[in-house]
């Protein structure tokens, strides 16, 4: 566990994020990953075909949030570990901008595939 600081802009954003994902969380448990499709930065397709019979690790961040980026390093420590194993895939989901995402992935590599929600439609969420 890492302790840090928040500034009360960060607690506020963080209080409505963890209320709104809540929310999808609970309407999302037990259920099928809604139909989807989008583009990673790095130009693949994905969608619930073409990840079928997978198992998909997600991981839901965005750039301004410092916990997020403190994990990044254990999360590339997890797909080292399966990277021999082509029937896992590491996807992370993000609400920024690619340019955003791509700028911060100079200064702080993080190996898993990258969708902006902007590049993926998932229209059961309404997104």
């Amino acid at each position: 566990m890492v302790l840090i600081k928040m500034t009360e802009k960060d607690k506020d954003m963080m209080a409505r994020l963890s209320k709104e994902m809540g929310e999808i969380n609970q309407q999302m448990v037990g259920k099928p990953l809604p139909e989807f499709e989008g583009k990673t930065l790095s130009g693949l397709s994905v969608s619930n075909e073409n990840l079928k019979g997978k198992t998909v690790v997600f991981n839901f961040w965005f750039v301004n949030c410092k916990p997020c980026i403190e994990e990044i390093p254990r999360l590339n420590e997890l797909v080292k570990k399966y990277q021999n194993h082509p029937d896992i895939v590491f996807l992370s989901v993000t609400f920024d901008k690619d340019k955003k995402v791509k700028n911060l992935l100079k200064k702080q590599p993080f190996l898993y595939e990258h969708i902006t929600l902007k590049a993926m439609a998932v229209p059961s969420l309404g997104c």
